[in-house]
């Protein structure tokens, strides 16, 4: 009996031993699997230039209405847009170095004209009169568009953007009126007459490169 015991015992030690010799060959440490790629990250400051261009939708057209059936000479020149400036802001999807956004806000644009209407052949109708007026101003429209901007690197980054700028129906630009005047200076009765002239609307496109200040790309 005391020799199964001990044959019992031997056997366990040698199979316990053998199953703790194997538990310890197993590496101690497995690596960590790959971490996922980094996010490019598009936030902080910018600055930057653009180059592009900009035209009106349509040209401006011209109609008098006035306080007389007479047909007058009208020399008139209606032009919007030598300059233009926004405040806007952005919102977009990015994946990567590339982002796809949309953008709106406040724009500021320039507004000029000028008429002369002589009206000196009584025969047609007219009472030898004089309209003399012009106008200049800025206005603030509002405007809408997007772009898409891909990442050069850490900082720079380059973008196309359009953007649409939105006049038509605007009454500041769409009809200028003043009184006519005699050749004593006597101002014609009968209300003043008006020049209506339409745009609507500004496009805008451009090329930009941006740099962006003291953040990582990831």
């Amino acid at each position: 009996m005391k020799r199964l015991l001990l044959v019992g015992v031997a056997l366990t030690a040698l199979f316990g031993g053998s199953a703790l010799g194997a538990e310890l060959r197993r590496p101690a440490y497995e690596p960590p699997p790959p971490a996922p790629p980094p996010v490019f990250n598009w936030s902080g400051c910018y600055i930057g230039g653009y180059v592009g261009g900009a035209w009106n939708a349509r040209d401006a057209i011209f109609t008098d209405r006035g306080n007389s059936s007479a047909t007058p000479d009208v020399l008139g020149s209606a032009k919007i847009g030598d300059w233009y400036a926004m405040i806007t802001g952005r919102v977009g999807y990015a994946w990567g170095a590339t982002l796809i956004y949309i953008k709106g806000g406040g724009a500021f644009v320039p507004f000029q004209t000028s008429f002369v209407d002589q009206c000196a052949v009584t025969a047609a109708g007219c009472g030898n009169w004089l309209i003399s007026t012009s106008d200049s101003k800025t206005i603030t429209y509002g405007t809408l568009g997007g772009g898409i901007e891909w990442a050069l690197g850490s900082n720079w980054s380059i973008k196309g953007e359009y953007m649409f700028i939105g006049l038509l129906g605007d009454p500041r630009v769409s009809r200028t009126c003043d009184f006519a005047t005699l050749a004593s200076g006597a101002t014609v009765g009968g209300g003043p007459f008006c020049f209506d002239h339409e745009f609507r609307g500004i496009h805008t496109a451009k090329v930009g490169l941006n740099y962006r200040f003291g953040v990582s790309a990831y």
